[in-house]
């Protein structure tokens, strides 16, 4: 049984309920307790994050050089040089190494009939559910706290619904605090956008309110619009948070993964710098003597070469600072801020190292840390397919599923070997039986299915015997293990092949229909 959200916000301090809140006051709660400071404040940080794990932040990037040099034609020389000195983003660097979750698809299961898997495994394959929950993972790495949601679309033309997962940060949604409460979510807000040539005549839609029994369209001032509220009686929440801590005061982790942007803006305004000390860099000529009698017009360039009297001297003084001092002090932030997730510098610029065991060693604790997050999707995924079931019985029953007997198998992260690294250990747990032929080769190549692989084993089988076949007069004369079976033609031990073999002996070599046959009936 669920409850409107104007009920619960109307909860008394003594726990009892109080007279439901009307649009008015409903839009004056989530003002005061949504649309404060701290969570506009809050707001502006993640986009932050967000542009600068997207390769923007430039406007971002020129207030901080604004501040940092008081000089304005300083200044203004470091910013002409911010769009070159992008190169470098430790932001998307460092969350991609800890974003492992999803580097191998995941293998899910429903429980119940045939039917059922095939219809879950379809609904899977549609929503490219891997790829979501990776980039899900990437944003959870970068935000500290994420929100997905599952959500009904239909296309224009489509014959039928598509099902799409939606991700939400604190750079575009909020949450909303039970009264007596302040670490229980009891809605959530979400920013939309809604596009109409008649938007000037309307309050256009800026929020969506969802709770587990109801959504609705709210304006910019937080003020329910007219005509948009549902009561979709699902039973549960379409947002489905992940995060280290559920119960953490109003949500959000504070400032949690700012170590991250801070080191981003230093690599930035340290390679800006660098750019800039570059461009300027050079040795510059300096002319003593008389100079009266010089050409003029002539280029003091180091591409051109110039005439001087007799009587003068040139020499060349060099400027600028050693470029250098800037690369260890961007390598340096870069290392610091590696080292809190547990990244050494040469993880992170992918130095070689003697073995995959050494780099398996070195990338240790970025492995505990995927431990941990494999708990926290393993969470959120389970939520995912109940909140999927009850959305899917309601808004396109055609594609439903049956989420009883659920579970999630994720995939190991690959240990990067050598091929024949690759194939020693696959014979050795081949032998302990603990994989075999076909798995082997499905690991090695995901785009073929078992038919392929089967039909490949099988056509080498019948390529490799017919070899061993037409060899066997090369191992009766070699001696080799096979060479009694190879005088099946009748030859004494140590003698040659008999050109008239008995009648009731099987063809010669040139004759192999039989193994085809063999393999056939195999």
């Amino acid at each position: 049984m669920t409850t409107p959200i104007r009920y619960v916000l109307a909860t008394l301090p003594s726990g009892k309920q109080g007279t439901p809140l009307d649009d008015d006051e409903l839009s004056k709660y989530l003002r005061d307790h949504c649309d404060r400071d701290v969570d506009k404040e809050r707001e502006a940080r993640h986009r932050v994050r967000d542009a600068f794990y997207h390769d923007g932040g430039i406007e971002e990037m020129r207030n901080v050089v604004t501040k940092t040099f008081v000089d304005a034609k300083t200044a203004e020389r470091i910013i002409r040089m911010l769009p070159l000195s992008q190169f470098s983003n430790p932001t998307k660097r460092i969350v991609g190494e800890l974003s492992t979750v999803y580097a191998e698809p995941a293998k899910r299961k429903v429980g119940g009939s045939d039917a059922n898997q095939t219809a879950y495994s379809s609904l899977v394959a549609a929503m490219c559910l891997d790829e979501q929950m990776d980039k899900a993972c990437h944003q959870f790495n970068l935000h500290r706290a994420i929100l997905i949601g599952p959500r009904v679309r239909v296309r224009v033309g489509s014959d039928g619904p598509e099902i799409v997962i939606d991700v939400c940060s604190a750079a575009n949604a909020r949450p909303i605090m039970h009264p007596n409460d302040n670490t229980h979510v009891v809605g959530w807000l979400t920013r939309i956008q809604y596009r109409t040539v008649r938007g000037a005549t309307l309050r256009t839609p800026t929020w969506l309110l969802t709770t587990d029994h109801e959504w609705e369209a709210l304006d910019e001032r937080m003020h329910p619009i007219a005509d948009t509220y549902d009561a979709h009686g699902l039973g549960v929440n379409r947002w489905i948070p992940i995060t280290n801590n559920l119960h953490a005061p109003d949500f959000w982790p504070g400032n949690d993964g700012e170590d991250l942007v801070a080191a981003h803006k230093a690599t930035w305004l340290i390679e800006a710098m660098m750019v800039k000390e570059t461009r300027t860099a050079s040795r510059v000529p300096v002319i003593q003597g008389d100079t009266s009698t010089m050409a003029r017009g002539n280029g003091l360039d180091s591409s051109e070469t110039f005439e001087a009297p007799e009587g003068t001297t040139v020499t060349t003084v060099e400027i600028g600072t050693d470029i250098k001092v800037y690369m260890d002090a961007a390598d340096h932030s870069l290392e610091r801020a590696g080292n809190n997730y547990g990244l050494s510098l040469a993880a992170l610029k992918h130095q070689g190292v003697q073995s995959a065991e050494a780099r398996e060693l070195m990338l240790a604790p970025v492995r505990d840390r995927r431990g941990r997050q494999v708990k926290i999707f393993r969470r959120a995924e389970a939520q995912l397919a109940r909140t999927l079931d009850a959305v899917l019985r309601k808004y396109a029953p055609a594609v439903a599923f049956d989420v009883d007997g659920w579970s999630i198998d994720f995939g190991e992260a690959r240990v990067q070997l050598s091929k024949r690294e690759r194939l020693e250990i696959f014979k050795t747990e081949r032998q302990m039986s603990m994989t075999d032929t076909v798995e082997f080769m499905a690991a090695e190549d995901p785009d073929k299915t078992n038919e392929q692989i089967w039909d490949e084993i099988v056509e080498h089988i019948r390529v490799e015997t017919m070899r061993m076949v037409a060899m066997r007069g090369q191992l009766a004369i070699s001696g080799e293990l096979g060479a009694t079976a190879a005088r099946a033609d009748g030859a004494e031990a140590g003698g040659r092949p008999s050109n008239n073999p008995p009648a009731d002996e099987p063809a010669q070599v040139d004759d192999l229909s039989w193994v085809e046959e063999l393999i056939n009936a195999a």
